[in-house]
């Protein structure tokens, strides 16, 4: 099999496990779980990958902030995220027009 082409066993794998709904664990865990499934199913350097990427990233993932608003995009009053989430989550929050966002950090 060429590098470059797409594995139709894997996709097909894939696409057999089901919906699962969303889950609130740390940003680590998920990665973890990822990192799991990765192997299992023999994408072995992806798997490296994200292994390295928590390694290097560990300090960051796990700094958590708080982000609190007054908009309906809040399921809960105020959202937990890690610092490598928060970026992207303020960028998306502003894009939709929402104000009012404060971050703080939560100290552990």
């Amino acid at each position: 099999m060429e590098a470059y082409e797409r594995d139709e066993g894997i996709e097909n794998s894939i696409k057999a496990i089901p919906q699962y709904s969303q889950v609130q664990c740390a940003t680590n865990t998920q990665l973890e779980y990822l990192r799991m499934a990765a192997n299992k199913l023999g994408l072995y350097d992806a798997a490296d990958f994200i292994k390295k990427f928590l390694e290097a990233n560990s300090s960051e993932i796990q700094r958590r902030f708080m982000v609190k608003g007054d908009h309906p995009v809040f399921a809960r009053p105020d959202r937990v995220v890690s610092a490598i989430e928060l970026e992207s989550f303020k960028n998306e929050l502003e894009l939709a027009g929402y104000e009012n966002i404060r971050v703080e950090e939560i100290k552990r």
